[in-house]
């Protein structure tokens, strides 16, 4: 029997107002799933232990092309390789693992409270599933590229972009990736949050976004060459981390390119690499 995503309100027997819970939500994807109205402690572990061994699995998805050797490495100058993370660097990479968590919650949140996003599996089409994926990443950038940018202004940069830019030849993948300053990732990660809200979709879309999403920033802070054409190139990033004052999209560089803050990989002429 289907249960109301929603709380309803009853009345107890003193005759006021109380609000009951359903004890599941859904049914979504044909199961339904259990609603926590009181973590415990075991609850939130469990969440947690969930959220972050899944994100370092497909944060090492990244690394299957580079031991069947199916990536090309970059050419970088070993003097400029942030060597050896500091305990500063370590406290970052995880609190911002953590915040990984909260995120995620939240995430699901609202993934459950959307009208607009289905998740039925016989509602599952191209158009929601695969054609939803350009809005979404041209929302999510667009967003991001500003705020990244933003970030690059002098009155801001020393206190919180600066460190994230120590490194100036990324090759850690996923821990370059998390090392920087908390308020920079927990913004950068709840900016997801409206392309999910503002483009109607699948659920398919949704993992299919954020899955995709670890594993392209993971490659963003390695020193190989990954390229999905006319979309996505690694070493768009890597011309950041090298040059500073370029590229700011994450995922694509198409507010970049709008905004006359694109750099190639191939320019010669300021190549820091």
């Amino acid at each position: 029997m289907a249960m109301a995503r929603h709380a309803y309100t009853g009345v107890d027997g003193a005759g006021t107002s109380a609000v009951q819970l359903p004890e599941f939500v859904g049914p979504y994807l044909e199961m339904y799933f259990k609603q926590i109205h009181h973590w415990e402690a075991y609850h939130v572990a469990a969440f947690a232990a969930i959220v972050i061994l899944g994100a370092d699995f497909l944060a090492g998805l990244a690394w299957i092309p580079v031991q069947l050797n199916c990536l090309r490495k970059l050419e970088r100058n070993p003097r400029l390789h942030y060597d050896k993370l500091s305990a500063l660097d370590w406290f970052y990479i995880a609190v911002n693992r953590i915040s990984v968590v909260a995120f995620t919650y939240h995430l699901f949140r609202l993934l459950t409270l959307t009208p607009s996003i289905s998740w039925e599996a016989d509602d599952a089409t191209f158009s929601n599933c695969i054609l939803v994926l350009f809005p979404m990443v041209m929302i999510f950038d667009f967003f991001y590229s500003a705020f990244h940018w933003f970030l690059h202004w002098k009155s801001v940069y020393p206190y919180i972009h600066k460190h994230h830019h120590k490194q100036v030849t990324p090759t850690r993948g996923s821990l370059d990736a998390f090392n920087v300053h908390p308020i920079e990732f927990v913004v950068g990660e709840y900016i997801h949050l409206l392309a999910f809200y503002f483009v109607p979709c699948h659920i398919f879309a949704v993992l299919i976004l954020m899955m995709s999403g670890t594993v392209l920033a993971t490659l963003n802070h390695m020193d190989y060459y990954a390229c999905i054409p006319g979309l996505y190139d690694s070493r768009d990033h890597a011309v950041h981390h090298a040059r500073f004052m370029y590229n700011f999209g994450q995922y694509t560089m198409f507010w970049d390119k709008l905004w006359g803050w694109y750099k190639s990989y191939d320019d010669k002429a300021g190549k820091r690499i």
